[in-house]
């Protein structure tokens, strides 16, 4: 479609049918795998007008300058088909990682062969190089990319939209009439923010949603969120943090959560982050970020490291603590000396700065084969009153 568009308007002509055919099999097959496993897009569209102009278009560029002859061309074209199919399949999920890192050197060793070749050429006939129709085939990649955004963004939404139909016919103690009234409002609210609607689905899992009210209601809860994601109000240091702030709290350090949301009683409000390691251990000791409190504000900050008692701890420690006073600096204001010892020194504490309270608690496992250590950060109701490492979040 966007050949023909192009070639309408005097851009794409027959000749730069290879380029296409190498940005297709490259990047239109990746980004569209890439488009299909993101949870929030948002950022990845805005994020892919600025890579369609970054250097590896030029790379791309050179790469199709020059070709081989018709039969090598076309066995490298079948080849790179597969190589990119591959890429994309494994872009989806995280557990073929390991796969989508093998083809992806490959590929990196088929490009920076015909590289070679390109430049070669280049040199030895630079007359033939500099010419308009060479302008034209640098173009064409970027051209591509942001043409084909519609595409991948639509592929995005029925992509989400799929996989909500799935995980809200799933449920088997809701009526069919009430699934249906769930899908008909969550479609049509969240139908082109796929993001959205993944919330959506989400909190009709955990809540206990019966009635056409409680859909109703997971729609307003996720639109209160979103809407005052940008501008988050302000709230009394007495009460607690900002929960639209204090998810970012631990960005810089990979620990930055999902959204804030409703738990399963609708009262209390909290948001997870996924695990990040601490050290480079075959099972690695990880610690997670958790944040809880009320819809308006946040009312604890936990930070849990979970450790094994088998593996060298000290690096993983001392990671941990350093995640810990980054916590600290990031949330409270005043005196902090005393409390970043605390911390440092690894021992349980409880201390009191300001209007929040600090504690430092440690759980042993019966078995004897790890423990966790958290750092809770509590203001108003939040305030602990026993050992919150006991209690998973």
């Amino acid at each position: 479609m966007l050949c023909w568009l192009f070639s309408w308007i005097g851009f794409w002509t027959f000749d730069q049918f290879p380029p296409t055919v190498l940005w297709f099999f490259f990047s239109g097959i990746v980004l569209t795998g890439r488009a299909v496993s993101r949870e929030e897009g948002r950022e990845y569209f805005k994020n892919l007008l600025v890579d369609s102009i970054r250097i590896y278009v030029v790379i791309e560029f050179l790469v199709a300058s020059y070709s081989f002859g018709l039969l090598a061309e076309l066995v490298l074209v079948l080849f790179l088909a597969f190589v990119g199919l591959m890429i994309g399949f494994s872009s989806i999920e995280k557990r073929y990682a390991p796969v989508k890192t093998f083809f992806e050197w490959i590929a990196f060793t088929v490009v920076a062969v015909i590289l070679w070749n390109s430049l070669g050429s280049i040199w030895e006939q630079p007359e033939s190089f500099f010419t308009t129709q060479t302008g034209r085939n640098f173009l064409l990649p970027a051209l591509l990319s942001i043409g084909s955004i519609p595409f991948f963004y639509f592929w995005y939404c029925y992509s989400h939209i799929e996989n909500a139909r799935i995980r809200i016919d799933f449920k088997t103690f809701q009526s069919d009439a009430l699934k249906r009234y769930a899908k008909k409002r969550f479609y049509f609210k969240f139908a082109a923010r796929p993001w959205l609607l993944v919330r959506a689905t989400r909190q009709f899992h955990i809540v206990s949603a019966h009635t056409c009210t409680d859909v109703d209601q997971i729609i307003d809860d996720v639109l209160f969120y979103e809407k005052h994601r940008k501008n988050p109000p302000d709230v009394k240091k007495s009460f607690g943090w900002s929960p639209y702030l204090a998810c970012d709290f631990l960005k810089s350090k990979g620990l930055q959560t999902d959204d804030y949301h409703a738990g399963h009683s609708r009262s209390e409000w909290w948001a997870g982050s996924k695990s990040i390691d601490l050290d480079n251990q075959i099972l690695p000791n990880t610690a997670t970020y958790y944040i809880e409190g009320v819809q308006e504000f946040v009312t604890r900050l936990k930070l849990k490291g979970h450790f094994d008692n088998d593996s060298g701890l000290t690096e993983a420690k001392a990671k941990f603590n350093e995640i810990a006073c980054s916590l600290l600096e990031q949330s409270v204001s005043g005196k902090l000396c005393i409390c970043r010892d605390a911390i440092e020194s690894g021992n349980d504490f409880d201390l009191m700065i300001n209007e929040t309270r600090v504690v430092r608690s440690t759980y042993h496992y019966p078995n004897g084969n790890g423990f966790d250590s958290c750092l809770t950060l509590s203001r108003g109701q939040g305030i602990p009153t026993q050992n919150n490492c006991q209690k998973s979040t």
